[in-house]
């Protein structure tokens, strides 16, 4: 489950215990995320700088969504939806993104229950054309220093094109 966590929205899920609430951030105000409105598809998964295979990113059917600052990942696979806001920090090496104030729905729209939810996720991210890289550690309560440290998971989306 711990996976499914990572996967659907970067492995950002809710919990009962609600963060603050964080301030929303326009596109046109910052370019990276600008940059990522769109539909993205997942491409590969990496673990401890080994690709999972492009077959096993394909089977996750992960999508995700991204509208305003406002992140919808779709798992076919596990049924599930992630909701989550978009918050930055461009000015850190790599650059941080944080997944705040997530709900975990089934495809539906009712809610999921899961035991390792989370309100909020850090990751480091990247963004090259129709590439964005994301990595994070399981739990999410780091930043991960690199894309290739020991536990870091990292999921590498391609753009959808219309």
């Amino acid at each position: 489950m711990r996976f499914l966590a990572l996967a659907l929205t970067v492995g950002l899920l809710a919990s009962s215990g609600r963060a603050a609430p964080v301030p929303k951030q326009k596109a046109p105000d910052n370019p990276d995320l600008a940059a990522m409105q769109g539909k993205w598809v997942l491409a590969d998964v990496r673990f401890n700088g080994n690709s999972l295979g492009a077959d096993f990113a394909a089977d996750l059917k992960l999508t995700m969504e991204i509208k305003g600052d406002t992140s919808v990942t779709v798992g076919e696979k596990f049924k599930q939806r992630v909701t989550a806001d978009l918050v930055f920090d461009r000015d850190a090496s790599p650059r941080r993104l944080t997944y705040a104030n997530s709900k975990d729905t089934d495809l539906d729209g009712k809610p999921v229950q899961d035991r390792d939810a989370k309100p909020t996720n850090r990751v480091i991210y990247k963004i090259d054309g129709d590439m964005l890289t994301i990595g994070g550690f399981m739990d999410g309560n780091e930043w991960p220093k690199d894309f290739v440290g020991k536990g870091v998971m990292v999921m590498i989306f391609k753009r959808v094109k219309k």
